[in-house]
């Protein structure tokens, strides 16, 4: 209850400073205003020269009153320096001093010279000496004007040293005041503090027993999960790549067979011979999926094994290109090649599977009038295969997750898929020492990149 009660009253007296130290800072904005106005502090150094001018300008008249030219730039010049003091914001100025009367009398004045010297052609004596006669009112206002401008800066000086002593002394006893209110409320959290942590250590050390207890007993349950879970992860994503890798050349021998039952008529020996040998590309192919699936050793607990053959990158994407037009007639497929050939040493089999899936993914997700774009080519010794669609797009937030397993975009979910295929290739790929990634994406088109360097495999 009395460090309720210490709170409450530390509080009021901080928010009675707070509210002083804010009037301290409004008051301070106040004073580095008024010091951001100059006008004033050379104002008496504006009259001072202008009255000298028109001091010059009454010599001249005396001693120079043969040379006109003369005359008339000290006229100028006298004229500049008091249209200087008749325009914003020294008009102001002069304005708040009481001066204004002073400087009309003076403008007056060179409006009657200016007006008599132009004129004339050339003065007389008479003249000179009236316009001398004129122009000595010119010296009392000049300094009148000097005076007010001088006793005005001294007030206001004055006022303004005041006030921004004033200002010092409430900032500091604001200042002072919140230190002691904080000294005060530190006091009392430290106390509070104390007494919290004791409560926290009694709090903590049931704690450590009881999670002691639950974590001994759910230790070796946790383990078994995790490796199952994984090892159920890797064989799913295994499963869904060989069925991918069995599927394409099952559809070409199964398209060659429709072929032949629509159209007995085209079979003649030349087609058999082509047929039989596009049969025989895709069963040897399909032999290589057979031979490294049933390896005993193809699916480990870190992955799947690798087996290493030279093959050439070009031909192999341009394969791939070919088996998806033979599933796919309807599709074009532009294929551009920045290079010839690329030697390469890795597994051709799950890196074909890679080309396909990005196929299979492009051809999927667009629309059937759309063309698939593929693209190779070589940077820094980095082999370089780009696959771009023209269809739906991926969504700008959804990004970042197209990679992790299962995963599917949500603009996609009606459409058929397991989210294995971008998880498990860019798997194979980083294998190889290289990775999968999505290039760029927008509303309309998709554009995924693989890149394999020349070293950096994990073969068997």
């Amino acid at each position: 209850m009395k460090i309720t009660r210490a709170y409450t009253v530390a509080g009021i007296v901080m928010l009675g400073f707070c509210l002083m130290l804010a009037y301290a800072f409004y008051q301070l904005l106040r004073v580095e205003r008024s010091l951001e106005t100059y006008v004033g502090e050379n104002m008496l150094w504006a009259v001072n020269q202008a009255d000298r001018e028109s001091r010059r300008f009454s010599d001249a008249l005396l001693l120079d009153n043969h040379d006109k030219e003369m005359i008339t730039l000290r006229f100028d010049i006298l004229k500049s320096r008091i249209n200087l003091l008749s325009s914003e914001p020294q008009l102001d100025y002069f304005k708040n001093i009481g001066a204004e009367e002073y400087l009309k009398n003076i403008v007056a004045t060179m409006e009657q010279i200016e007006a008599r010297y132009e004129t004339e052609d050339s003065l007389e004596q008479a003249e000179i000496l009236a316009i001398y006669r004129e122009v000595l009112p010119v010296f009392s206002d000049f300094g009148r004007i000097a005076n007010l401008s001088m006793i005005h800066e001294r007030d206001a000086g004055g006022a303004d040293r005041d006030r921004q002593l004033n200002m010092i002394y409430l900032t500091m006893a604001a200042v002072l005041g919140l230190m002691t209110v904080g000294g005060l409320l530190s006091f009392l959290l430290i106390m509070n503090i104390k007494s919290a942590n004791r409560a926290n250590d009694e709090l903590l050390r049931y704690q450590e027993e009881l999670e002691a207890i639950v974590a001994q007993r759910t230790e070796a349950l946790s383990v078994a999960l995790k490796n199952e879970q994984k090892s159920n992860e890797i064989y799913k994503g295994f499963l869904t790549t060989v069925s991918h890798q069995f599927k394409t050349p099952v559809a070409i021998i199964d398209l060659i067979a429709q072929r032949f039952i629509r159209h007995p008529e085209d079979i003649n020996s030349e087609a058999v011979t082509e047929a039989a040998g596009r049969i025989r590309e895709a069963v040897s192919r399909l032999s290589r999926i057979v031979e490294s699936t049933i390896s005993g050793d193809v699916i480990h607990a870190d992955g799947v094994n690798l087996k290493a053959e030279e093959f050439d990158l070009v031909e192999m994407v341009g394969q791939s290109i070919a088996y998806h037009q033979e599933i796919h007639p309807a599709r074009f497929v532009r294929f551009e090649k920045q290079i010839s050939e690329f030697l390469y040493l890795g597994d051709k089999t799950l890196l074909e599977q890679i080309v396909v899936n990005l196929l299979a993914n492009a051809d999927k997700y667009s629309s059937d009038s759309a063309f698939i774009d593929v693209t190779v080519l070589l940077e820094d010794d980095v082999f370089i295969c780009r696959v771009k669609d023209f269809g739906m797009g991926i969504p700008e937030n959804e990004t970042d997750m197209i990679f992790k397993r299962f995963y599917r975009a949500s603009n996609v979910a009606h459409l058929s898929g397991s989210g294995m295929g971008l998880s498990f290739s860019r798997q194979i790929s980083r294998m190889h020492g290289g990775d999968l990634t999505l290039l760029a994406t927008g509303k309309g088109f998709t554009e995924f990149e693989l890149r394999l360097p020349l070293t950096g495999i994990e073969c068997a």
